[in-house]
């Protein structure tokens, strides 16, 4: 019985190790959102990296407080693009629900617009994260730009 049980176990383990590995495990990196700020003449909001730093983003949190958004979350890149630089935005801000964001656009301290994020799951077989569906800046929609990356937003100053 024994050596009837041992060749029937070993074809049942040998077809699973070869058949139980057919598929490759997948999963991309979450999208990642880039930020220009320019002014109505399309030249960059914030020309140099000490004024850089001070264009960040706000929100009020669910207890009513003014919180700012931490850099590691929404952090300039310099470029050699026209806009001098881009802010990267985290996955983060973007969140896990399909309720919008609101954010205040700060610049040194002082509120210079609004931008509101809209997100949406995708369900995809390797691609479960949240991804923009709608930007809004001062109430006004925001297209990617050419890049695929790039929403450049317009701030009257």
């Amino acid at each position: 019985m024994l050596t009837r049980l041992i060749p029937a176990v070993a074809g049942l383990l040998t077809s699973l190790m070869l058949t139980g590995c057919d598929q490759n495990p997948c999963m991309t990196s979450p999208p990642q959102y880039q930020f220009a700020f320019v002014t109505p003449q399309g030249q960059p909001l914030v020309p140099d990296s000490l004024q850089a730093k001070t264009l960040r983003l706000a929100y009020t949190s669910t207890s009513g407080s003014n919180m700012t958004v931490p850099q590691t979350q929404f952090h300039p890149i310099p470029t050699t693009t026209p806009y001098r630089y881009v802010y990267q935005l985290s996955h983060e801000l973007i969140g896990s629900d399909t309720q919008p964001r609101q954010y205040a656009i700060e610049l040194n301290e002082q509120p210079i617009g609004t931008l509101r994020l809209t997100a949406q799951q995708r369900n995809t077989k390797c691609d479960k994260w949240m991804h923009l569906t709608e930007v809004q800046a001062n109430q006004k929609p925001v297209s990617i730009g050419g890049d695929n990356v790039t929403y450049q937003i317009t701030v009257e100053r």
